[in-house]
């Protein structure tokens, strides 16, 4: 028998390439079981998936600059201390009246212009009352503003403001259907005809001012003819909270241009037209944001449907899910297209059947998106995620409220609306 020789040297490579190689196998049998265990539904859903199924995403905190700007002065407007915001929301109260001459300059922290406007620019105010505005989303987190004029005796207040981060500090409630969600940046999609209606869809961005507590939230809208948005009506406040109010409307901007893209189109909440709790809805009447920012012309709106949801039908979903760029959930279908509201009684009555449920990935941020079939054309509005039942275990359906129940509603209870909407 012969003996191999081994030096020294030569043992310890062996060993490590033995260690190495071991390594490499238990690696391999620890990637092995996590894509096994991706592919599988949880038996049972975690805490955070066990919320109420309007859960809204908070995105921004309030905070009171305190700040009053006269003519002939610039003041500097910052975000919180300790919050890193993306943009900013400015609410202004105007007292006293303001000259031909005068004109509000609104810059970032390097001085680069972001708006302006004057007299002209202004809706009138109430008799008696300052005049309240707000402006849309400002990319600094720093704003100056300068008032110029000579004859204005005006002062600006700005005790109300909005910091927007770059992402949303809300929870996941992961109301999707694998461990990694089937959607895509709007613009990166194959799907041309999401691209050709995204612009369509936009981010709304809402809080209730007399309840600063309660955050800043965001979801889903879509543009309807005659400058109106449809979003969900648990959109406008928390459960505990009044829905929609005068206040919140006015604190509620919808950025349209939140993308990739470079042109911003915001419009303010000027009216809430028509809402309704059982069916999740609120139809909103919109107003360009002063100074730039607001849109240019006249905007694209979605077409309805008139066909009736079947079983199976492919659908996809363009959405603000947790309150990022535009993004599609596509190769998705209808799952259920008769399902009882979410304010049905128990057993529902066949007139208690107004929504569908699919397989559309969706996080909190797409409520109020628009559902469109493979035509580019509205069908629904998706406002709901997984349900949770004994023991916290996920139902897996996304849920919508069907455009034809919405459209009959409206029709009639507001049938003026219904030929604004072209709807009839």
């Amino acid at each position: 028998m012969r003996t191999r020789f081994q030096s020294p040297r030569g043992k310890s490579t062996c060993a490590l390439w033995s260690r190495l190689h071991r390594l490499r196998t238990t690696l391999f049998l620890v990637i092995a079981c996590l894509s096994l265990f991706s592919q599988l539904p949880p038996a049972r859903a975690t805490g955070s998936q066990c919320k109420s199924t309007e859960a809204l995403t908070e995105f921004g905190r309030w905070f009171n600059p305190g700040i009053v700007v006269r003519v002939g002065e610039t003041k500097e407007i910052s975000a919180p201390l300790n919050y890193f915001a993306k943009a900013l929301r400015l609410q202004l109260r105007i007292s006293g009246s303001i000259g031909d001459d005068s004109i509000i300059v609104l810059r970032d922290k390097d001085f680069h212009f972001l708006a302006s406007f004057g007299l002209s620019d202004l809706p009138a105010p109430a008799p008696g009352s300052p005049l309240v505005i707000w402006t849309g989303n400002l990319p600094s987190d720093q704003i100056s503003v300068e008032y110029r004029g000579n004859s204005s005796q005006a002062a600006i207040s700005i005790d109300l403001a909005i910091a927007l981060p770059p992402s949303t500090t809300g929870q996941r409630v992961f109301s999707l259907q694998r461990a990694i969600p089937r959607w895509a940046p709007l613009y990166q999609s194959t799907l041309t005809q999401a691209k050709l209606v995204g612009d369509e869809v936009g981010l709304m961005v809402g809080g209730s001012p007399e309840e600063q507590g309660s955050g800043v939230w965001c979801c889903s809208a879509v543009m309807l003819p005659g400058d109106m948005a449809l979003t969900n009506w648990h959109c406008g406040g928390l459960p505990e909270q009044a829905h929609w109010t005068v206040e919140s409307c006015a604190a509620t901007v919808f950025d349209f241009g939140w993308d990739d893209g470079n042109i911003r189109r915001q419009y303010s909440c000027s009216e809430v037209l028509i809402s309704n709790e059982r069916l999740d809805f609120a139809l909103i009447s919109l107003t360009s944001v002063i100074g730039s920012g607001g849109i240019i012309g006249s905007p694209p709106f979605a077409i309805a449907s008139d066909h009736e949801i079947t079983n199976d039908e492919p659908i996809f979903l363009v959405h603000h899910a947790l309150c990022e760029p535009k993004r599609v959930s596509s190769h998705c279908k209808v799952r259920n297209p008769l399902r009882a509201g979410w304010r049905s009684t128990s057993p529902p009555n066949p007139s208690e059947f107004t929504e569908f449920e699919h397989d559309c990935d969706t996080e909190p941020g797409a409520s109020g998106a628009p559902a469109f079939d493979l035509d580019g054309r509205l069908i629904g509005l998706h406002h709901a995620g997984f349900n949770t039942g004994p023991g916290c275990v996920p139902d897996r359906a996304n849920k919508a409220i069907k455009l034809s129940e919405i459209k009959a509603f409206i029709k009639n209870t507001r049938p003026d609306l219904t030929k604004r909407l072209n709807w009839e």
